[in-house]
């Protein structure tokens, strides 16, 4: 946890959670709910270090896991806590299910007392399940429903975390710390009362007078404590996150630094703030604005681009968006050399050339190898430039600014810097449209050029972060047909084969379809559309959605059907592929007839395809091959395996995933009585790789 505030106070709660923690006490939960910045993680983080262990000295273990962290899940908490409680390597879990991990999280818990934190909870509710869920500000969680699916805002996003978190209720003799902003709908009754094993949730009050003055004048601000008190309380609730906040204001630069009664006073600083009629959050965001407002053009410049973020980042990405930079010389690309050109249609034309025409693209060649030259030399001159260095000085100061002022944080063991949720809400909601184009391009620019090489071993969600940015961002600027062309292809796969990251692939297309499931994504050309809603479907199917998946899927076909734009042969191929795939949707269904005919359409149109016809067949012969067996046809699917089998495997991943032959095999040999070690081990093995 990232604190910069001393804590102070918060006596009342601190000494309800040691009688909590006392092994008399027959709850395992308990859940501290707040608006952002009120100061649930830092009492619950100082409350863990500095006061479980002087309760009762017999915890196993004490497991801090924060939910606001690049890439945290249920199941990384399950890795994590896991990996911590049995001294085992991380990696012994990675391919482990949360379900599994679960079960065998629940044995440890029960068997001896472990203290385990889970900070930031609502980051696994729905209300979150989001593209802009780091933004989200306390005022918008106030919908009936998420933008992804038709469910309550404070169930979990993924049904396995619903069933791991029931199960924590009732993990005696250990104890859960939750801290949230939204209370999970699972830890409830349906007449909202806890469940057994949950202590009623808390909601976190601002500090007390006392507390919140001595917190501001820890800050170095004077004043009459009178009125400091009466402010803080009417104006500001005792949020802590206000009063850092408003602390930087009070000890900025001016005629009243560090003198709350002069600042308050004057219509120029404190009394233009107008702050009587509002609530807290409205208060605690025109506090922010105002914090905001008061910055240097640089320092603002630099807040705002670091809130179009996601997660904490490290100094040298702080320094690519370094606001004091010159501008660096226009980027002139490399020419393609026309006598060994990369791409096969420059190739084809330089044969198909004459002497003279080719000559003519010699010298289009050298003039513009020249121009690159003169640009490399440019950009040397640029790095190498005085300019370059006072703007590193110049970047120290601004951050140190920021800090100051209370907006940035500095985690000092991670050596990374972050922006609490709530600063990150108003600081990217204050961006005018134009400021919003320029800083997101520069977020654009810079994570593009990261690695891209991770994404086939992609191992967890922090692997793909770096494109997730990139996608994340362009939608925020509305270029929709970039974003959907940095999304399909590697990005897609590793989200999609290597994490089984659905939620995630349908948070990230959702914007996409600006109408709903039932109509196809806009903004982007046909056949992107196309691709969008085939991963849209198939996450959906793969997260238990089965009806909105096959909503998609007829969306595709009619799509495909009428659009003029695609040749025969690309609707052929298309219709053949989402039918298939309907296919195997009504199949999970259990609608085995209905699937069965369109399978058989299927076939059909296999037969007249030309495109990459040995995969085709083979796919078309291991989906004939489940459907016999769903329906006990053995001795065809005994004669269709012979057909599939010697085939091979080499198919690319996009089309087929290792292990899947070999595993429906299994299941046809089960459902016979047949199964043997064997057939579970090559499927198994095939898989993990």
């Amino acid at each position: 946890y990232i604190g910069r505030n001393n804590f102070i106070g918060r006596q009342a709660q601190l000494q309800l959670l040691n009688s909590w923690a006392q092994a008399a006490d027959p709850t395992s939960v308990l859940l501290f709910e707040a608006i952002g910045g009120t100061g649930k993680s830092m009492l619950t983080w100082e409350w863990t270090r500095k006061h479980a262990t002087n309760v009762r000295g017999d915890w196993a273990g004490r497991f801090w896991y924060s939910f606001y962290e690049k890439g945290a899940v249920m199941r990384g908490f399950c890795q994590q806590a896991l990996a911590y409680m049995t001294r085992q390597p991380l990696e012994a879990f990675a391919n482990k299910s949360t379900a599994e991990m679960g079960d065998q999280l629940l044995v440890a818990l029960r068997q001896k007392p472990w203290l385990l934190i889970l900070d930031g909870l609502e980051r696994v509710l729905v209300a979150y399940h989001r593209l802009d869920a780091t933004e989200l500000r306390d005022e918008e969680l106030d919908i009936p429903t998420d933008k992804i699916l038709d469910r309550n805002p404070c169930e979990a996003i993924r049904d396995e975390d619903t069933d791991l978190l029931r199960a924590l209720a009732a993990a005696r003799p250990s104890k859960i710390l939750i801290s949230s902003r939204l209370i999970p709908r699972v830890l409830l009754n349906p007449a909202g009362l806890p469940i057994p094993g949950v202590t009623p949730p808390l909601k976190l009050p601002g500090l007390d007078d006392a507390d919140a003055e001595q917190l501001l004048r820890s800050c170095g601000v004077d004043g009459t404590s009178a009125d400091i008190r009466y402010y803080l309380n009417t104006y500001c609730g005792n949020h802590p996150l206000v009063i850092g906040v408003l602390a930087g204001l009070i000890n900025a630069p001016g005629p009243h630094r560090g003198n709350f009664d002069g600042w308050a006073a004057d219509p120029a600083y404190g009394a233009k703030l107008n702050l009587a009629s509002l609530d807290l959050i409205q208060s605690r965001n025109h506090i922010l604005h105002a914090a905001l407002e008061a910055l240097e053009p640089a320092s603002r410049q630099l807040l705002s681009t670091l809130a179009l973020l996601s997660s904490a980042v490290d100094y040298e990405t702080v320094a690519a968006f370094n606001p004091h930079l010159p501008p660096e010389p226009e980027e002139v690309e490399v020419p393609e050399n026309p006598e060994n050109p990369e791409s096969a249609l420059n190739r084809l034309l330089w044969k198909l050339m004459d002497d003279e025409e080719k000559a003519n693209w010699r010298r289009e060649y050298e003039d513009a190898l020249a121009k690159r030259k003169v640009y490399e030399q440019a950009v040397q001159e640029w790095r190498e430039s005085a300019a370059i260095r006072q703007a590193a000085k110049q970047l120290s100061h601004t951050v140190a600014d920021l800090e100051q002022r209370g907006l940035l944080q500095y985690d000092r063991r991670a050596h990374r810097y972050d922006l609490h949720p709530v600063v990150r809400g108003v600081a990217a909601g204050s961006l005018k449209p134009e400021e919003q184009k320029r800083y997101g391009q520069k977020v654009v620019d810079h994570f593009n050029t990261q690695s891209r090489s991770s994404y086939a071993t992609a191992r967890s969600m922090e692997d793909v972060e770096s494109g997730l940015q990139v996608v994340r961002t362009l939608l925020r600027l509305g270029q929709f047909q970039r974003a959907a062309d940095a999304f399909v292809g590697d990005l897609s796969h590793a989200l999609s084969f290597n994490l089984e990251a659905d939620v995630e692939i349908l948070s990230i297309v959702r914007p996409f379809f600006l109408m709903g499931w039932t109509c196809m994504p806009m903004e982007v050309n046909p056949m992107t559309a196309l691709v969008l809603s085939n991963d849209a479907a198939i996450a959906l199917a793969d997260s238990g959605e089965l009806k909105q998946a096959t909503i998609v899927f007829y969306s595709s076909i009619l799509h495909i059907l009428s659009n003029q734009s695609f040749s025969l042969a690309i609707k052929t191929l298309w219709l053949s592929s989402q039918i298939r795939s309907l296919a195997i949707n009504l199949r999970g269904h259990g609608r085995i007839a209905q699937a069965l005919r369109l399978f058989n359409i299927h076939q059909a149109m296999e037969t007249i395809l030309v495109f990459e016809k040995e995969v085709n067949i083979f796919v078309s012969l291991l989906q004939r091959f489940c459907f016999q067996s769903a329906l006990g046809q053995w001795p065809a699917a005994a004669e269709t395996w012979r057909l599939l089998d010697p085939m091979g495997r080499k198919w690319r991943r996009g089309i087929y995933l290792q292990g899947d032959a070999e595993f429906q095999f299994a299941r046809a040999m089960f459902r016979q009585g047949h199964l043997q070690e064997e057939h579970l081990s090559t499927a198994a093995t095939l898989a993990e790789q």
